[in-house]
């Protein structure tokens, strides 16, 4: 199982240009057993948006990022997103 936190930056399109871009992505992060764990805003911006996403696998996250639908979607992408941080990890640390 990995976890991929993913701190968005909006383009000129706003809010709404990343929401319409993550409405055809999303479908497609399920269909390779990827679930979006939570999105938000967050109070102190930027970011404009946080993501946490859960894959099976590295595997699993690759075969989504090579979907030749989401590279297609490569240059809407570019127009709603300016700047993303991603942090990958494998190791889930419990402090309950």
């Amino acid at each position: 199982m990995i976890h991929i936190l993913i701190m968005i930056n909006a383009g000129a399109g706003g809010p709404d240009a990343i929401r319409r871009y993550e409405a055809k992505v999303v479908p497609i992060i399920h269909e390779y057993g990827g679930k979006i764990l939570s999105a938000f805003k967050p109070l102190n911006t930027p970011p404009d948006e946080i993501h946490l996403i859960e894959f099976s696998s590295e595997e699993a996250l690759t075969l989504y990022q090579q979907d030749s639908r989401v590279v297609e979607l490569k240059a809407e992408r570019e127009r709603a997103i300016t700047k993303t941080d991603l942090y990958i990890s494998s190791e889930i640390i419990n402090y309950t």
